[in-house]
């Protein structure tokens, strides 16, 4: 698997167990708990069921098993060591909106689980990319209605917006995103205003099959972009237990 120091994936982030994302305000936590309500998103649970959690485990076993290329050297028993209850909930959420998770990097210190979808997880589309351009996609009269944001969503699930270095990883050991598209983290986007405009981008990974290379297409697309084919990826660091 891919070798480059932890630190540089982690871009200095890396706490006790994951990677921090940003504090939403106060008004935007409520507005976020809104949006997820809304949608019907599935909601952070506080902790899983002894059934769920046996459930979720053996999901997770059964994929690291069958992509070991994603984690060569690594196994199963010494990950799920280093899963608590806490980060379990994270991953339960990835997994029931289709991320279909999984470890696609390790080194002394830790290892990242992140979306491994074939395509963009079905159950995060039609969304915004943050809270600004929903509610400028959501107040225009001819547009497609988003019936959420990926920031907020991110935030709510205490998992961060998959970086370019993971992404890029993951391209590297299986193709993904060649029907689909999926938005990244980006931090320029998420410090943008948008008041009733249409400015602001935001970073879209995505694949052509049709090329031999495997070329990876990494471009900005407006925030208030909503599609079908358009959701987010996520991913988890963690610190070894």
């Amino acid at each position: 698997m891919t070798k480059q120091p932890f630190y540089q994936i982690l871009a200095s982030h890396l706490t006790e167990s994951s990677m921090p994302v940003s504090t939403p305000s106060s008004s935007l936590e409520e507005e976020t708990k809104e949006a997820v309500s809304a949608a019907k998103f599935p909601t952070l649970p506080f902790l899983l069921e002894q059934e769920e959690k046996e459930a979720l485990l053996a999901t997770l076993e059964d994929r690291f098993s069958a992509n070991m290329h994603r984690h060569e050297g690594l196994n199963f028993p010494r990950v799920k060591a280093s899963l608590s209850d806490e980060l379990l909930c994270r991953i339960y959420v990835l997994e029931k909106t289709g991320g279909q998770p999984d470890v696609v990097y390790a080194d002394a210190n830790g290892f990242v689980i992140a979306d491994c979808s074939k395509e963009s997880p079905e159950g995060r589309r039609l969304t915004a990319y943050h809270h600004g351009a929903q509610k400028v996609v959501n107040a225009s009269p001819t547009d497609r209605k988003a019936i959420g944001n990926a920031v907020d969503f991110a935030n709510a699930w205490r998992t961060p917006l998959q970086s370019q270095a993971t992404y890029n990883i993951i391209q590297s050991q299986n193709m993904v995103d060649t029907k689909s598209q999926s938005r990244l983290a980006s931090p320029e986007a998420e410090s943008q205003s948008i008041p009733g405009e249409r400015v602001g981008v935001s970073l879209i990974g995505s694949c052509d099959e049709r090329h031999h290379e495997k070329p990876i297409y990494l471009v900005k697309e407006f925030v208030t972009t909503v599609a079908p084919y358009l959701g987010f990826r996520c991913e988890l660091a963690i610190r070894w237990f």
